[in-house]
């Protein structure tokens, strides 16, 4: 998880350092593109940390040792989580009891 949290916050970090370069080089003259551009940085990194916290959710899943005595995995679906930040696709393990 801390894994999850660390990625997103240094892919965060870069792109905001750049969209702040950007501004202060046009001399902040573009106020409308930089807040667009920060509320745009802002919103890919919340979706592809979630997808992230999704996939290792999942992975958790078909590695837990009491489920995989109860159940097997049949097929990997994939699925589109609509989010208030955007779409989230994702493979999603359907089990099935023995």
């Amino acid at each position: 998880m801390s894994n999850i949290v660390a990625h997103s916050l240094e892919k965060l970090y870069r792109e905001l350092i750049e969209i702040d370069q950007k501004f202060l080089d046009s001399d902040l003259k573009d106020m409308d593109s930089y807040e667009e551009s920060l509320a745009k940085a802002a919103k890919r990194a919340v979706t592809e940390h979630m997808q992230a916290m999704y996939d290792s959710i999942d992975e958790a899943l078909c590695k837990d040792i009491c489920r995989d005595e109860k159940y097997t995995i049949q097929r990997h679906d994939k699925r589109e989580l609509l989010t208030v930040s955007g779409a989230i696709c994702c493979d999603h393990p359907l089990f099935r009891k023995r």
